[in-house]
C-alpha cells in the first residue's frame, strides 16, 4: 500500500483528473455524448498526464529535495529506477487508447494531442521548457485546459466553432494558478538555478503578474456580456473576481503554509468557476 501511495503521488492524482475534467468539459461544450469517445480520450490524456508528472519528479529530485523532502523520491519512498520505467509505462500506455480511438479523430484532434506530447516531453528535458519564465506555467495550463478542452471539441465539431472565450478564460484561469506554485518552490528552485517568477521578480512583482494574468477572464467576461447576453457569465464574474482579490494575499508576508492555502483556495475557485462556464454554455447553446 505504501509503494501504491507513492505512485498516486508520483504521478499527482489532482493533476491528471484535472486533465480528464477538462475532456469532459469539452465533450460538453461540444454536446458529444459518445461514452467509447470521451473514455478513450479521457484515458489517453490520463495517461499523458502521469508520464509528465512522472518524469518532470524525476528531474526536479533535487529541487524537491529542499522545497517537497516529503514527495515519493527525496523521500525514497519510490525508488529512482522504479520512477524511471513508470514514467516510460505510462508515455507508452497513453498510445494504446490512441489507437483504439483513431478512427473517430480528426487530423486537427492528432495535432492537439501531438502538440500536447511535445510540450510535456521538452517541460523536462532539453530544452527544458520548464526554465523559460512564464511559458513554464503556460504549459501547465495548456495541458490540464486548453489541449484536452480543444482535443474533445474537435472529435464532433470543427475547431474554428468552439467558444473561444469559454476556453481561453479557462486556460488564464489554469495558467495563473500554476504560477503559485512557484511561490512555494523557491528554495528548491533557486538551489538548481531554475529562474521563476517570484524569483526573478519577487513575491510582490510576481503577484503583480499574476493578478493581471487573473484579470484577463474578467476581461473576456465582461466583452462576453456585452457582445451576448449570457446568465452564466453573470454568475462567473463574482467568481472569478473572488479568486483574484484571494490571490492578492500573496503580496501580504505570509509563510509557506499561508501560500499553500491561498494556492488551494484558488484551485477550488477556479474548479467551481470553470464548471460555471462550462455548465453554463452547455445550457444556453
Amino acid at each position: 500500500m505504501q509503494t501504491v501511495r507513492a505512485v498516486i503521488e508520483l504521478i499527482k492524482l489532482k493533476s491528471v483528473v484535472i486533465c480528464v475534467l477538462s475532456v469532459i468539459g469539452g465533450s460538453i461544450l461540444a454536446g458529444n455524448r459518445d461514452f467509447l469517445q470521451n473514455f478513450l480520450l479521457s484515458l489517453t490524456f490520463f495517461m499523458i498526464g502521469a508520464g509528465f508528472n512522472g518524469l518532470n519528479d524525476i528531474v526536479d529530485v533535487e529541487a524537491d529535495r529542499i522545497s517537497r523532502p516529503e514527495r515519493p523520491l527525496p523521500s525514497n519512498r519510490l525508488k529512482m529506477d522504479h520512477a524511471v520505467k513508470l514514467t516510460a509505462a505510462f508515455f507508452l500506455l497513453s498510445f494504446l487508447p490512441l489507437i483504439l480511438l483513431l478512427r473517430f479523430l480528426s487530423l486537427v484532434t492528432l495535432m492537439l494531442l501531438a502538440v500536447d506530447y511535445v510540450l510535456v516531453i521538452f517541460y523536462s528535458i532539453p530544452p527544458q521548457l520548464k526554465k523559460i519564465m512564464l511559458l513554464s506555467n503556460a504549459v501547465i495550463g495548456a495541458h490540464h485546459t486548453l489541449l484536452p478542452l480543444l482535443a474533445a471539441w474537435s472529435i464532433s465539431k470543427p475547431l474554428s466553432s468552439a467558444p473561444i472565450n469559454v476556453v481561453l478564460a479557462l486556460f488564464f484561469m489554469a495558467w495563473g494558478t500554476h504560477i503559485m506554485e512557484d511561490f512555494e518552490d523557491i528554495e528548491g528552485d533557486k538551489a538548481v538555478g531554475i529562474k521563476t517568477l517570484p524569483i526573478v521578480l519577487g513575491r510582490r512583482g510576481a503577484t503583480i503578474v499574476l493578478v493581471a494574468i487573473g484579470l484577463i477572464p474578467l476581461i473576456i467576461c465582461l466583452l462576453s456580456i456585452v457582445g451576448s447576453y449570457s446568465p452564466y457569465w453573470l454568475i462567473f464574474l463574482p467568481q472569478q473576481a473572488l479568486n483574484v482579490m484571494v490571490a492578492l494575499n500573496l503580496l501580504k508576508n505570509i509563510g509557506l503554509q499561508e501560500i499553500m492555502r491561498v494556492h488551494k483556495i484558488c484551485e477550488i475557485l477556479n474548479v467551481t468557476a470553470g464548471a460555471t462556464l462550462i455548465i453554463g454554455y452547455a445550457l444556453c447553446v
